[in-house]
């Protein structure tokens, strides 16, 4: 009897408890019904502002422009002119008239030969310039004894420098005489000069599979010496291009490449065709004319008639 009705009990707990719980259920539920009509609201209200707002984009202007693919090759700077000065006779060298680094003229005494013999005392004879130029240095000392094939002194025409340059072979079909080059080194600082391909030298180096090309100098030339080494960016393709645009607008898809227009505030794709590449620009030579505005950052997220907010780099 006793264990009937506390099995009694228990059962009218368990209803008791299951009809709380369900209660519960309900009250919860509609608040809970009502979360999601809020998150979907929301959803609409972002997208909704997106699409007025616009997909912040960077833009540019297809255009004419110079495409120019260089290379930069080691030179060294040489004189144009560069001659050795001998004594017209043998004997003692007995001074130098001159130092390295200054400038001298034609036929000027550059140093002085003493011819004199025990016994026979003779004036000093003096060995001149054969040109005009600058020292670049003196290969004896003196009191030295010298004959007529004796090298006293390196004379230069600093005025008029050179640049000794190797072309790789597969480069060196397409420098010619005429070109113009820039200089660039330590000796220049942030500066560059100009210089002109004035010879080709018809000889093929096989060892080194390099054709050596001469440049003349074209600015100023304080700072630089003969035997200093510079850096020579020779330009071996031109090409005026009637549409270039920014290499980073392109989109290469499946074997096909295409770009992003702005038009009318939205998104464009159009398939092109591409030429030359060079600086950061490439050639469009089908899909695209001068004037056409192009994305150029902003495009991974893009689809056809998405709303543009065009920005400025410092904005993106």
């Amino acid at each position: 009897m006793i264990i009937r009705r506390i099995v009694t009990a228990a059962l009218v707990l368990l209803i008791l408890g299951g009809g709380a719980f369900f209660a519960l259920w309900n009250v919860r539920s509609p608040s809970q019904g009502q979360g999601r009509p809020q998150s979907a609201e929301s959803t609409q209200e972002r997208a909704s502002l997106t699409e007025q707002s616009g997909v912040a984009v960077q833009v540019a202007t297809a255009e004419n422009r110079r495409l120019v693919t260089d290379i930069v090759l080691p030179g060294e700077i040489q004189a144009r002119d560069t001659t050795r000065a001998h004594p017209d006779t043998a004997g003692k060298l007995s001074r130098f008239a001159v130092g390295p680094g200054e400038r001298v003229t034609e036929d000027q005494p550059i140093a002085w030969i003493d011819s004199s013999r025990p016994g026979a005392q003779f004036e000093n004879s003096p060995v001149r310039s054969p040109i005009t130029g600058y020292v670049t240095s003196l290969h004896v000392d003196r009191g030295t004894q010298v004959t007529q094939n004796t090298a006293i002194v390196t004379i230069a025409t600093l005025d008029d420098l050179r640049i000794v340059v190797a072309v790789p072979e597969r480069f060196s079909s397409d420098v010619f005489t005429g070109m113009t080059a820039i200089v660039s080194g330590p000796a220049l600082g942030d500066d560059s000069i100009d210089a002109r391909v004035v010879a080709i030298d018809p000889v093929f180096d096989g060892l080194l599979r390099s054709r050596e090309i001469t440049l003349r100098v074209l600015g100023d030339t304080r700072n630089l010496s003969p035997g200093m080494s510079v850096g020579v960016s020779l330009p071996l393709r031109v090409r005026d291009a009637d549409v270039a645009i920014p290499f980073r607008a392109l989109i290469q898809e499946g074997g096909r490449t295409s770009v992003y227009l702005a038009v009318n505030g939205a998104a464009q794709r159009r398939e092109v065709r591409t030429g030359m590449i060079a600086g950061g620009y490439v050639e469009v030579t089908e899909g695209l004319t001068a004037g056409e505005t192009v994305i150029t950052e902003g495009i991974n997220i893009l689809r056809p008639g998405t709303p543009l907010t065009v920005m400025e780099r410092d904005e993106l």
